[in-house]
């Protein structure tokens, strides 16, 4: 029997009914991810903008995850730094004491400073995961290091009390007045004499030049040891300042976060700050106990206590950057960290409404056509039964 519709007609409803399904199907997906497309060639038209735009997000999102991270990094700092503040303070406090108050007050003055310093260390080998924070760019080492063979002690005065101790100023009095001499090299004791009084000592002179006694040293000049101790913040020693122990480099942390903009951040461990809190309490964890209360011992004391003012902002004589300055230097970036992050954020809500409008659906559009389309393929599917079931013998009948 034939059908009553030609054949032809017959595979052009198929078609339709087919193609309809296919709609239906793009819809019934469009509808569960909420995107027009799962490929590019389905939003041909915008998907060069589409493209440009997602890339430009990805470097946006970038950016904000490396100011994210400086922050974090600027954080840690501040928190290290906020505890060497807390550290000086206490130091100062004991210092005080042990200058108004008995003998009793610094009876565990070599102890409290050795634990200080141990502490000043630790804050300054921070780290961010497995990265120290103070080493500039030698990210991969502690910064700070009192490890013998490494760091030489500060010892102005030696453990029997009576021997004026050089190797804190080796290299000042080799580096620095050595280079100022009217002499090649002199011993340590006409090195230091020379540069207080403008010429060479005469007479008593020391049985070991470079190692005299404090009665040899004071002998000719009776201020000539406190003069000594004063060189540890004097201008020549912030030329060339004792600073064996750091283990990092030169190098200043940098970061891109935007194009064309990397920004400086952070400091180091060597610090004229911290290298001058690093000698003043080592010069106290290395004075002898018997030492202490003596003239010489507390000379060594009030400068210690002078330093840590001047680091602490409290008697700031020297014009160098205290803790203050250094922390004001650390959160200094944090501004345009914040305004950087800011724009790239504004940007990304605009650039997400951009591909918002590209590639995701009209929910209620979606789903009015999804009904719409529905219904006319139950309607196909009703008249293709009909149509099937229809002959010509049934017609004639």
């Amino acid at each position: 029997m034939t059908r009553v519709a030609p054949f032809a007609q017959q595979q052009l409803i198929m078609f339709n009914v087919l193609n309809q399904q296919k709609q239906l199907f793009d819809l019934q997906t469009q509808l569960s991810t909420g995107v027009v497309a799962q490929q590019y060639s389905g939003i041909y038209q915008n998907a060069s903008r589409l493209v440009s735009t997602e890339a430009a997000v990805g470097r946006t999102n970038q950016f904000i995850a490396n100011i994210a991270t400086v922050e974090q990094r600027l954080a840690l700092m501040d928190i290290s730094m906020e505890s060497i503040e807390g550290l000086g303070v206490e130091m100062r406090k004991l210092l005080n004491a042990s200058l108004d108050g008995p003998e009793s007050h610094v009876a565990d003055m070599n102890d409290l400073a050795t634990n200080t310093l141990s502490l000043v260390g630790e804050a300054l080998n921070a780290r961010d995961g497995t990265r120290y924070l103070f080493a500039g760019a030698r990210v991969d080492r502690a910064p700070v290091s009192f490890a013998a063979g490494t760091y030489t002690p500060v010892r102005l005065i030696e453990s029997d009390a009576t021997t004026v101790d050089e190797t804190f100023y080796q290299s000042y009095y080799t580096d620095v007045l050595g280079n100022t001499l009217p002499y090649a090299q002199g011993s340590f004791y006409q090195q230091i004499y020379f540069d207080k009084n403008g010429s060479l000592p005469t007479v008593p002179a020391p049985a070991d030049n470079d190692n005299p006694t404090l009665t040899e040293f004071n002998a000719q000049d009776p201020d000539l040891f406190s003069y000594y101790v004063d060189r540890l913040n004097s201008a020549q020693m912030f030329a060339t300042p004792k600073r064996d122990y750091y283990q990092g480099d030169n190098v200043q942390n940098a970061t891109r976060i935007d194009e064309g903009f990397e920004i400086n951040y952070g400091i180091s461990a060597n610090e004229i700050a911290f290298q001058q809190l690093i000698t003043a309490v080592d010069a106290i964890a290395n004075i002898p106990k018997a030492s202490i209360v003596t003239t010489e011992g507390q000379v060594i004391v009030k400068k210690a206590r002078d330093m840590i003012e001047n680091i602490l902002g409290i008697d700031a004589t020297n014009g160098i950057d205290g803790l203050t300055d250094l922390r004001i230097k650390i959160n200094g970036p944090r501004i345009t960290l914040d305004n950087v992050k800011d724009r790239h954020e504004q940007y990304n809500a605009y650039a997400s409404q951009i591909i918002g409008d590209i590639q995701n659906i009209n929910t209620a559009e979606v789903i009015a056509r999804l009904q719409s389309d529905q219904l006319q393929l139950q309607v196909s599917y009703s008249t293709i039964s009909r149509i099937q079931s229809l002959s010509l013998l049934n017609y004639l009948n």
